[in-house]
């Protein structure tokens, strides 16, 4: 398995509930529609964890909005996948439409080496 994070802020002007509605309802509306073109490839997993700014809990300083994670089947899959958003058309449909809800001065990509497991119930 071959999993980046992704690290993003919204768009300013937009409240958290407005960048939850457009990117579950218009962002991967589009996503589906390219991996259903086979203009990306499918991806094993795909979630979007919002940061709530107001709880409690947070420590430190956190300057992002969204921690999106994506799974592919391995590292293939993820460089199918930048290919294709390198495809001019996509990457122009796919920029549009994050540029309406996220602030594109400043996403970071990681790759991450997950482990799982610790900490289960007896």
């Amino acid at each position: 398995m071959f999993k980046i994070m992704i690290f993003a802020r919204r768009k300013a002007g937009l409240s958290r509930e407005e960048l939850m509605s457009i990117y579950e309802e218009e962002h991967i509306a589009l996503t589906n529609d390219l991996v259903a073109q086979e203009k990306l490839p499918p991806m094993v997993d795909y979630r979007r964890n919002y940061i709530d700014h107001d709880s409690a809990m947070n420590v430190g300083a956190i300057d992002f909005d969204v921690v999106t994670e994506v799974w592919f089947e391995d590292q293939a899959g993820f460089e199918a996948n930048r290919r294709g958003l390198s495809d001019p058309q996509v990457a122009q449909l796919v920029g549009e439409d994050m540029a309406k809800f996220l602030d594109l001065t400043d996403i970071r990509y990681v790759v991450v080496d997950e482990r799982r497991g610790g900490g289960e119930a007896p």
